[in-house]
């Protein structure tokens, strides 16, 4: 797993929201981080998971890409 900072992409979103954005616009999914927590939980931070073939993390990235440059 990786986490990344989404505060200078997010466009004023937290992660939640950021990750539901993510997965309808770019198809690529990530967790929110607040979601393992119960109290004072970062909004800022998301976590992707990079247990997939070279192939799916290709074709995620470029799509991340994209979407990032829209």
């Amino acid at each position: 797993f990786i986490c990344a900072d989404i505060t200078k992409t997010a466009k004023g979103l937290d992660d939640v929201a950021f990750c539901q954005t993510l997965t309808k616009e770019a198809g690529v999914t990530a967790i929110p981080l607040s979601a393992f927590y119960i109290d004072d939980a970062p909004t800022n931070l998301v976590r992707f998971a990079f247990c997939k073939a070279d192939q799916t993390l290709t074709d995620a990235a470029a799509r991340l890409q994209r979407y990032l440059k829209a």
